[in-house]
């Protein structure tokens, strides 16, 4: 990846600009997911394919989330993750057993069956205000990288994530999770 995209989200992350941009590439998306989760002080919510070992591994996301529940923690804060392909993601039934020991209750996942997972929008809010949403996509196996994701990103747009986590709220709700925050409850 090219050093002036990786420049120009690092400075729209630093002045929580409101312009949105797009990201097209594996590379450009696991830049963006990083930092966004380096960044997170009080919430990150994911909704998932099935959280890619090809990919979510590339760019080391668990040692991202066991650092990021620590601070979260501190905050008072949450990581969320639903994801829709059907089946539990074993790395992430792992990752939320090690971090519980220090983190108790910060990382809750939930696995979900969707009936058509390929028609879904993928996003992450983080911190209410940063987030990342990706038009539906479909690899060529389950557990592969599309060569090819577009998505809109914003590392201040309150109003979209705010759409954002009505809808992850609403899954997250239906699915059996606890604790769904107050400003996501839409009537």
């Amino acid at each position: 990846m090219d050093q002036k995209y990786k420049d120009m989200v690092d400075e729209r992350l630093r002045t929580n600009s409101s312009e949105i941009f797009g990201n097209f590439s594996p590379e450009h998306a696991g830049y963006i997911i990083a930092q966004f989760i380096a960044k997170a002080e009080k919430s990150i919510e994911i909704l998932s394919g099935n959280f890619s070992d090809a990919f979510y591994d590339g760019i080391s996301v668990a040692d991202l989330l066991k650092v990021a529940a620590e601070r979260l923690k501190k905050n008072g804060g949450k990581i969320r993750i639903i994801t829709v392909n059907g089946g539990r993601c074993q790395k992430l039934l792992e990752l939320k057993e090690e971090i519980d020991k220090k983190s108790s209750g910060v990382l809750q996942y939930i696995p979900a069956k969707c009936t058509n997972p390929e028609a879904v929008n993928h996003f992450m809010v983080v911190d209410d205000m940063r987030y990342r949403l990706e038009e539906p996509h479909w690899g060529s196996a389950p557990d592969s990288i599309p060569q090819y994701v577009k998505a809109e990103v914003c590392c201040n747009g309150v109003q979209k994530a705010a759409q954002l986590l009505a809808s992850f709220y609403r899954a997250w709700d239906q699915l059996g999770g606890d604790e769904v925050p107050q400003k996501c409850v839409m009537g």
